[in-house]
């Protein structure tokens, strides 16, 4: 559309979001009875800003120039904005008013007739955060994930999802994951999109948590390997690319080891061999117990009584505020606070350093040079013993690296060139189903995609 068509449509239509209409011209947002919605003069001006040009991506500094013209704010009055727009369009899958990491905010919309019915533009009528069956169906233009059940050894129900095509990689469950709600999450929703625009990406939900059973116990590390394997059954994978975060490591080196047949590669991201146990000695004796019961005490409390508890600035420090909330939401969704507490102990105990020496293939560790959670020193560990491992330190604060600094981009790459080195492997193995074979061989987005 040429610039003369754009500046021709700019201001006379009104504008529908899920189930609310926003008239440009008197700049008010009404609701479905008509109801002006009340909102402070600075969030009419960022929904005006992204009005102006629905559907195209706004950058942060152009909104703050436009709403706060030569003052100096910070990112935080733009976040509050954004965030009130989000509460009062019913909006907390953000699907409306979409962040673009790096870039800025897109408003999707759709225009109706002045006085129209505003209908369902977005195709959100309901604009809560509990979620369906089909989950998230668009991040980013990823096509629809498809969301399934496998059956554990003992009984229980896990939830998984598989989007994407190519090279199967499986992530293995990791403590407060959600399949609703990751994809979109500002901290873990980035890599996660990354892999499953490469590759055919299968994540499934820790037991306990997200859409897997919820009223049952974690549960031990052999429980994570059998619903590893359980997954991998139901979705029909004689070998993949196995990748896991931080507390998903263990189960994932555990699973290599007993094995080798099914795990092509292996990448482990910011996670640990040992459990803090196994690390700290007597002191997590000590602080054990009591710091747990704090933790289930104080989980569904406010976000700003539950930071110190949930660790979330300690493990991504380099995040903007919209970023910690985001990640904060999830872990919310994610479980109760009981079961926080129990996976939290759980982990704490692990130590798998036995098996580092059992896995067989070609493995990839991954961790951000200055990371506070989990000391690089158990990087190196796992890569001095897993025969031929190699590392990729990662020029970062943060638990993963976020997408606004260029230690992102560089996880992507390293992750994607490991995985493409197994790619003649693949083509000459003859024990691959022929199902599998063409998926691992059809053609990947480029990586500048």
């Amino acid at each position: 559309m040429s610039a003369k068509g754009s500046e021709s449509e700019a201001l006379p239509p009104n504008i529908a979001l899920n189930g609310f209409r926003y008239d440009l011209e008197a700049n008010e947002l009404l609701d479905g009875a008509g109801e002006r919605v009340q909102l402070r003069p600075q969030c009419l001006g960022v929904l005006r800003c992204l009005a102006q040009r629905a559907g195209q991506v706004v950058s942060k500094e152009e909104l703050m120039h436009a709403v706060w013209p030569g003052m100096i704010v910070t990112d935080d009055s733009l976040v509050h904005c954004v965030g009130e727009l989000r509460h009062a369009l019913g909006d907390a899958r953000r699907r409306v008013l979409q962040t673009e990491p790096r870039r800025g905010y897109r408003l999707v919309s759709a225009r109706v007739p002045n006085g129209g019915a505003t209908g369902d533009s977005t195709g959100d009528s309901t604009g809560d955060a509990t979620g369906d069956a089909t989950g998230d169906s668009t991040v980013d233009g990823l096509p629809s994930q498809e969301i399934r059940f496998a059956i554990s050894a003992d009984g229980v129900r896990i939830a998984y999802a598989s989007h994407g095509q190519g090279v199967p990689v499986v992530r293995a469950a990791r403590f407060a994951s959600h399949l609703d709600h990751d994809l979109s999450c500002l901290t873990e929703g980035p890599i996660l999109q990354a892999v499953a625009r490469r590759h055919r990406l299968i994540r499934f939900d820790q037991r306990g948590q997200g859409l897997s059973d919820r009223h049952v116990d974690v549960g031990t590390l052999e429980d994570s390997v059998r619903d590893l394997e359980a997954v991998v059954d139901a979705e029909g994978l004689s070998r993949f690319v196995l990748w896991a975060i931080g507390s998903g490591v263990a189960s994932a080196v555990r699973f290599a080891a007993l094995h080798p047949e099914r795990v092509e590669r292996l990448i482990l991201s910011a996670g640990w061999a040992r459990g803090v146990a196994h690390r700290t000695g007597g002191n997590w004796a000590a602080l054990g117990a009591s710091t747990l019961r704090f933790i289930e005490a104080l989980w569904d409390k406010p976000y700003t009584s539950r930071a110190s508890v949930r660790f979330d600035w300690r493990e991504y420090p380099g995040a903007t505020p919209e970023q910690l909330l985001s990640y904060d939401e999830l872990q919310r969704l994610s479980c109760s606070g009981a079961v926080a507490a129990s996976a939290i102990g759980f982990s704490a105990e692990f130590d798998v350093t036995g098996d580092l020496g059992k896995v067989r293939c070609p493995a990839l560790v991954t961790h951000s040079a200055r990371e506070h959670q989990t000391p690089f020193d158990e990087a190196r560990l796992m890569v001095a013993g897993i025969p031929g491992a190699r590392l990729a330190t990662l020029d970062s604060d943060n638990h993963m690296p976020l997408p606004q600094e260029p230690a992102f981009d560089a996880l992507v790459m390293a992750m994607d060139e490991f995985i493409d080195e197994g790619e003649p492997m693949r083509h000459a193995s003859a024990s691959t189903p022929s199902d599998q074979a063409d998926r691992s061989s059809s053609p990947r987005p480029s990586r500048g995609n």
